[in-house]
């Protein structure tokens, strides 16, 4: 809209400043200079773009300042009016929706003969090398605590650390290979999960599968008030995942979202933002908080990043960081940028026709425009666009008003695919109806 303003006032100020020079010209050939200078002046005070140019700034500059108040950083004012046009939002899950504090709630053992803690142990030393959300969850299972006596528990021989992009990650320890991923990744055979919940992660060791690790990760508090924010603003919303499809389903189900897609690796992602964006025509708002959100932040209308918990490379991908991670901030920012869209078109409104109506009206009530009036009509209209422009600073969202009670914790299991990495390949997404239970390859409508 800025760029739209500038070329209207560069256009505004040639034209006026031609036309004055022809009623000057027109006075010396009707040999009444005074009378068409003076018009050819109240001309220059009235096309005069001051108000104009303001017309966007002010209201952008002050929406960004109401945006960083509410703990919302916006990196650019492109960004600010482009989530005015969001009617998409897609979410990632583990660390976004849910709080990303993993914890152990079950072991299974796949094997008769084994040593658990030893197994743990090494598990764990591999995932010092690990900054997914569950590293930190099957150390603290191994040690008790994450702490700096506890990193001294584990062994610091690591070598040919791995990520394997939809698997997991591998790496010898004290000479053992260790895998700690997907089913797939650690080659466990049909048999030895049929008992398993299909929410888990496996631990092998020298390509013999050891462990099952049940993992619970709570949904945010705050998650069910911001999706019903969402929907008050009339959005579409779905859940993209590189976990298992049942973990997904469970949460989805507690969001009532009825679109979600699992097992996706980041690439998977990617081309869901970009179908939906170019060939459906929509415009999405991608929030996510890792490695595997990064390409889709990138190619999103808006990419959002959880900045507290999020990582470096997932907020340099997005264009908006939310500083508190309260995922409610982000319907409050999609109506204050509505509002300030509104507030730009008030303004530009104000500089365009105000003077020219003051103006007119001076002149049926003295007969005449007078000069005095050109310029206090131009004065009127510039503190007019000022004041209006401000208005964003004390912004109250009225669709978005936040529930005082706290939310039980809602738990879920959730296992990790490990996909939130990295992503060299691609994969196909598969979209799961929760109310109607039918599925199809990335069926957004």
């Amino acid at each position: 809209s800025q760029l739209l303003v500038n070329t209207i006032a560069a256009v505004l100020t040639k034209v006026a400043l031609l036309l004055a020079l022809a009623l000057i010209v027109l006075g010396f050939i009707l040999k009444n200079i005074y009378f068409w200078t003076n018009h050819a002046l109240i001309l220059l005070v009235v096309a005069c773009p001051c108000a104009l140019v303001l017309a966007s700034p002010i209201a952008t500059a002050s929406a960004l300042v109401a945006a960083a108040k509410r703990q919302v950083l916006i990196k650019s004012a492109t960004t600010l009016e482009a989530l005015a046009t969001i009617d998409t939002v897609a979410l990632d899950k583990t660390g976004t929706l849910t709080q990303g504090h993993c914890r152990v709630i079950q072991i299974h053992s796949l094997s008769s003969n084994n040593n658990k803690k030893e197994i743990l142990r090494l598990a764990a030393s591999l995932e010092t090398r690990s900054a997914h959300p569950l590293a930190a969850a099957i150390i603290n299972e191994a040690t008790g605590c994450v702490s700096q006596y506890a990193l001294e528990y584990l062994s610091d021989n690591v070598r040919e650390f791995r990520v394997e992009a939809g698997g997991g990650i591998s790496g010898f320890v004290d000479d053992r290979l260790v895998a700690i991923g997907n089913a797939n990744f650690c080659q466990v055979r049909s048999d030895q999960f049929e008992s398993i919940p299909s929410a888990s992660i496996f631990i092998a060791i020298d390509d013999e599968p050891q462990l099952a690790l049940q993992i619970l990760d709570p949904l945010r508090p705050e998650a069910m008030d911001a999706v019903r924010c969402f929907r008050n603003l009339n959005l579409d919303l779905a859940i993209l995942t590189g976990d298992q499809h049942q973990p997904a389903i469970e949460i989805a189900n507690s969001l009532h979202i009825s679109q979600v897609l699992a097992g996706l690796k980041p690439e998977s992602k990617l081309q869901w933002v970009r179908e939906v964006q170019e060939e459906k025509k929509h415009s999405v708002l991608m929030v996510g908080d890792g490695i595997n959100d990064a390409p889709a932040l990138s190619l999103a209308k808006v990419g959002a990043a959880m900045a507290a918990s999020g990582t470096v490379l997932a907020l340099q991908a997005a264009d908006l960081g939310i500083l508190s991670d309260d995922l409610r901030r982000l319907p409050e920012s999609i109506e204050l940028s509505r509002f300030c869209k509104s507030i730009i078109g008030q303004n530009i409104t104000i500089a365009l026709f105000l003077k020219v109506f003051i103006i007119f009206v001076a002149a049926l009530a003295a007969g005449q425009p007078r000069l005095w009036q050109a310029i206090l009509a131009d004065a009127i209209s510039l503190v007019l666009v000022l004041f209006n422009g401000i208005r964003p600073l004390a912004f109250f969202s009225s669709s978005s008003l936040f529930s005082t009670k706290v939310l039980s914790s809602s738990s879920t299991s959730t296992s990790s695919s490990y996909s939130a990495l990295h992503s060299t390949t691609t994969s196909d997404g598969e979209y799961v109806d929760i109310e109607n239970r039918a599925t199809s390859v990335f069926d957004f409508e």
